[in-house]
């Protein structure tokens, strides 16, 4: 298994806010949350996939998953390089968010393929060309009106961001220290539901 996943949620978080470096290419990718239109209006999802892509060899991309709430507006829209896509699940069979990143659909799948990544291995921390990886970002039950899924590995990276916005607002320091265990115990959990994530595939 590859090193794919940056932990943003770690290095890239201050005070409840996503950090937007200028050496990435951001792209924010928000999906419905349900299959029930009103009027060509779907409901949106309240959290955005982001695809961070190194601007420089080797161009790698980084998956994560993060809530509305973690964007500063003004950062947002000074950083020169934030692109926002919503796509409709019920429409989507493929789209291009840029030459190295395609999103599509398979059956009730959502994949994100990402083509010419260089990673290294969880273990040997060897590095690899690999020329794709698909990943699952969202399952879909196939029935009407069905919720839409996230995978494992997105949804602890959703409880990670709720226990950082409660450890920087307790104020008792046992609590403080039970819920820093917990965040702790759940970015181990995160690494190895990516070192057996089963939904990820390299050719």
């Amino acid at each position: 298994m590859f090193k794919n996943n940056n932990d943003i949620h770690l290095d890239y978080f201050i005070l409840d806010n996503l950090l937007l470096d200028e050496r990435y290419r951001y792209d924010f990718i928000n999906f419905d949350i349900s299959q029930v239109e009103f009027r060509n209006f779907a409901n949106k999802g309240i959290y955005f996939f982001v695809f961070t892509t190194q601007l420089k060899p080797p161009f790698n991309i980084y998956l994560n998953v993060v809530p509305y709430e973690a964007l500063d507006v003004i950062k947002v829209t000074s950083h020169s390089d934030c692109h926002f896509k919503y796509l409709q699940v019920n429409r989507i069979t493929k789209y291009e968010v840029h030459s190295n990143l395609i999103i599509t659909k398979k059956n009730n799948e959502i994949f994100a393929s990402l083509h010419d990544q260089k990673y290294r291995d969880w273990k040997t921390n060897e590095s690899k060309d690999i020329k794709t990886v698909n990943y699952l970002l969202l399952v879909k039950a196939p029935y009407f009106n069905s919720y839409i899924l996230l995978p494992r590995a997105f949804s602890i990276q959703l409880e990670i961001f709720e226990k950082m916005k409660e450890l920087d607002m307790e104020e008792d320091v046992d609590r403080h220290q039970r819920l820093l265990y917990k965040t702790n115990d759940l970015n181990d959990e995160l690494i190895q539901e990516l070192c057996n994530y089963s939904s990820l595939t390299l050719s």
